[in-house]
């Protein structure tokens, strides 16, 4: 992180938890979740069930 607190777009950008929540337990539950929130991300919608 920057010290100057200058808003950088990158920084801007980083948001936690990543992924959706469905109740990811195992790796490959992780992953999909982790895919899911990336792809609402780069479409601009917010994920979950609203269609």
């Amino acid at each position: 992180m920057t010290h100057n607190h200058d808003e950088d777009p990158a920084i801007a950008r980083v948001h936690r938890p990543i992924g959706l929540n469905i109740g990811s337990r195992t790796p490959p539950e992780i992953a999909v979740a982790t895919l899911a929130g990336l792809i609402a991300d780069r479409t601009g919608r917010p994920g979950g069930f609203m269609f």
